[in-house]
């Protein structure tokens, strides 16, 4: 979507095309046992950014953290999105690879 993605919950269009682009989105277990969630952010730094489970300055985030651990074991994951683009659904590409691993 171009624009108007979020003004669609509200009952208003938006508009949408294809692009000559893909997203691809990767998973790896690293086979050790861990509590940590590392991410990689999108901008051009590529500065990482590491969580321990016992993160309490955002609720939140400590929350999502425990609840991954809980559903998915206590294990390290690396979570790729190739390329590292801005507004290709990355979000939603990396919520689909969970789905799937149901």
């Amino acid at each position: 979507m171009l624009f108007g993605e979020h003004s669609v919950v509200y009952g208003n269009p938006c508009i949408a095309t294809s692009i000559n682009k893909r997203l691809d989105v990767y998973l790896n277990d690293k086979n050790e046992n861990g509590k940590e969630l590392e991410c990689t952010t999108i901008d051009a730094l590529g500065i990482n950014a590491k969580f321990p489970s016992n993160f309490e300055q955002h609720k939140f985030l400590n929350l999502t953290i425990a609840k991954f651990f809980e559903k998915y074991g206590q294990k390290n994951f690396e979570i790729t999105t190739k390329p590292i683009l801005k507004g290709l659904g990355s979000s939603s590409a990396v919520a689909t690879i969970f789905y799937f691993l149901e």
